[in-house]
């Protein structure tokens, strides 16, 4: 809603209170700060005060369509603005979201600009690849399809595996895209600790990994899926049942990741060589071979 519990009400009573009051400063920030519609009720120099603005805009983006026209041009303060909400890209002065380099500016400065800005900044390719840089990946899904090209996609996914969802299928069926989508999720996975890695854990195992994503010629294709799962454990829960059920696939996953035991398809979660500690103390098996040695 924009701003405090008080919602609507908040901007009402803001509004029917005393010029005096509405022009006083401190009373001006503690009302942008309830709600950020406030600020259309402030004295009309308060508008163009940058900490007042600034409030404003912080508890709503739309506040800045209130602020003073000097302000919704001046760049250092829309970059400031962007900085805090990047949908307030959509209030400044038209000149500014014109002006391609005040654009490319505010990419860098908060790179979710770029679903904001008008669709010929989307076509631009340069625009796209920085914001994709700077971790804004669901760019792939705005830019044209003529420009989702082969270094975008694989700006994209190794950024963020799931942008793999926007690539074309073209794309979602080539080996070094899918693999290195599926080493961002594992690298990602890996780096993390405490309740943050239990979160992207439990997201991959409900939501599945960037394998859900590849095409099916290569979830079918059983020297692609060991690769797969050499390269992301969890990848074991997306491939097909038959691939569940092959033991040495399922090893080089647990050995990757001991959580994708859980994905194993039969018995083969009950299998004594394939439990964690075991995998773990087989040193022979993997560097590129295609399955374990097992026991018995």
């Amino acid at each position: 809603d924009g701003g405090g519990d008080g919602g609507a009400q908040d901007v009402l009573a803001f509004r029917d209170m005393a010029p005096e009051v509405r022009a006083d400063r401190g009373m001006a920030i503690q009302a942008v700060r309830q709600h950020g519609d406030n600020l259309q009720y402030v004295a009309e120099k308060l508008k163009g005060d940058p900490v007042v603005v600034l409030e404003a805009v912080t508890r709503h983006h739309r506040a800045l369509i209130y602020a003073a026209d000097d302000l919704r041009r001046d760049r250092a303060f829309v970059l400031q603005a962007i900085k805090q909400e990047a949908m307030a890209f959509a209030c400044a002065a038209d000149d500014l979201k014109r002006d391609r380099a005040f654009v490319f500016e505010a990419v860098k400065e908060n790179a979710l600009v770029f679903l904001y800005v008008d669709p010929e900044f989307q076509d631009d390719r340069a625009l796209a690849l920085e914001a994709i840089a700077r971790g804004n990946t669901f760019a792939l899904s705005v830019v044209s399809e003529e420009l989702r090209d082969r270094e975008m996609v694989l700006s994209a996914v190794r950024q963020d595996g799931a942008a793999l969802m926007y690539a074309a299928e073209g794309f979602q069926a080539d080996h070094e895209v899918v693999l290195a989508a599926l080493g961002q999720q594992a690298d990602e996975l890996q780096a993390a600790d405490g309740e943050w890695r239990q979160y992207i854990l439990s997201f991959l195992q409900s939501e599945g990994t960037a394998l859900i994503y590849a095409a099916d010629s290569l979830r079918e294709d059983r020297e692609f899926v060991l690769a797969a799962v050499r390269a992301h454990g969890l990848a074991l829960r997306d491939v097909a049942e038959e691939f569940k059920l092959d033991r040495a696939l399922v090893f080089e996953a647990v050995r990757r990741n001991s959580d994708a035991l859980a994905f194993a398809g039969g018995d083969l979660r009950k299998d004594p060589e394939l439990q964690p500690s075991r995998v773990a103390a087989n040193c022979i098996a993997g560097g590129g071979g295609v399955g374990p040695p097992f026991s018995g």
